[in-house]
This record gives C-alpha cells, sequence and structure tokens, in this order.
C-alpha cells in the first residue's frame, strides 16, 4: 500500500515537472498492466524518485516513532493537588498529579512516584492522605 502511494505521489511530483504526458500515459498503462510508452531513462528516472520518497518516508516513520516514544516517557503533570487545603502564611505541602500517577518531593530523595497506602505530609499541617490503585484519596 505505501509502495503505490509513493509511485502515485511520485507520479504527480513528475506532472508538477511539467511531464504529464509521460505520467498520464504511464499510469494509464500501469494500471490496465500494459507495456508502457516510456523509455528506460525516464522509467530509471520515476524509480529513483520513488526510492528516494520511500526512505524519506522511512526516516520521518522513524522519526515520528522516537517522538511518540519520548511522548510517552515525558512527565506531564494534570493537576497539582493540595491534601490539607489553602491555608494562609504557612508553608503548604502539594502533591502532583503526573501520567505516570501521583508525586511528592522529599527531601534527599527528589521528586518521588507514591506507591499505594497512607501518608502525612511534613509541614506544620501533617494531614493525612492515601493513595490507591495510584490515585489520590483524602
Amino acid at each position: 500500500m505505501i509502495k503505490a502511494f509513493l509511485f502515485v505521489t511520485s507520479m504527480f511530483l513528475l506532472v508538477g515537472c511539467g511531464d504529464y504526458g509521460t505520467f498520464h500515459k504511464y499510469v494509464d498503462c500501469a494500471l490496465i498492466g500494459k507495456n508502457c510508452p516510456v523509455n528506460q531513462d525516464q522509467f530509471d528516472d520515476m524509480v529513483e524518485i520513488i526510492e528516494e520518497q520511500t526512505n524519506d518516508i522511512e526516516d520521518l516513520d522513524n522519526r515520528l516513532d522516537a517522538l511518540e516514544a519520548a511522548r510517552q516517557n515525558e512527565l506531564v503533570v494534570t493537576e497539582v493537588i493540595d491534601p490539607c487545603g489553602d491555608r494562609a502564611g504557612s508553608l503548604d505541602e502539594v502533591l502532583l498529579d503526573t501520567n505516570q500517577g501521583v508525586m511528592a518531593w522529599y527531601s534527599g530523595l527528589g521528586l518521588t512516584l507514591l506507591e499505594d497506602g497512607n501518608y502525612r505530609t511534613t509541614d506544620r499541617q501533617r494531614c493525612s492522605f492515601s493513595i490507591v490503585n495510584g490515585e489520590y484519596v483524602k
């Protein structure tokens, strides 16, 4: 299917270069399975264009795969959770709900994914919360 797409695309590129007659005859013949009235040089040029476009498409495909893999691995914060609620004038710890789970910052550890369990904040409010099935529960 990709080669058929590349073939048609290549033929349209040839039309863009002003070689409509060759394109038209070649496509008509190719579609009905007859010998095509193009010389070997024209045919070789078309094959070369198709091969180059095939390589370009494969390169783009590989780049898209790499970008998709990187996107799936990147950390995206979807919500900032304040487990104790807002308290004016006090240092307030928050959690980060991310595409990889709920995370908290621990001194000496850094940003850490919280496993299922019960927790208490280390700020003055010392409120409790739980993580159940990777989700924050108050």
